[in-house]
């Protein structure tokens, strides 16, 4: 009689994340995404046009995000 011995392979699970479409942070889709996502909005807005704050040297613009 032949025994045949066999292996199970378990593949990591690969988190999606959130992708900035201006600086190409990568956001962990989990239960704060959307918490995470509204505080990186907010680090995009200029806040010089308006107020006497100096200018950030940073991208500014509308942010999208791509979920990869």
């Amino acid at each position: 009689m032949t025994t045949i011995h066999t292996q199970t392979f378990t593949l990591p699970y690969k988190m999606k994340y959130w992708k900035c479409n201006l600086c190409n942070i990568e956001l962990p889709d989990d239960e704060l995404a959307t918490i995470r996502k509204q505080r990186h909005k907010e680090f995009h807005i200029d806040e010089s046009i308006g107020t006497h704050k100096r200018r950030r040297n940073w991208t500014f613009g509308e942010v999208e995000y791509v979920l990869t």
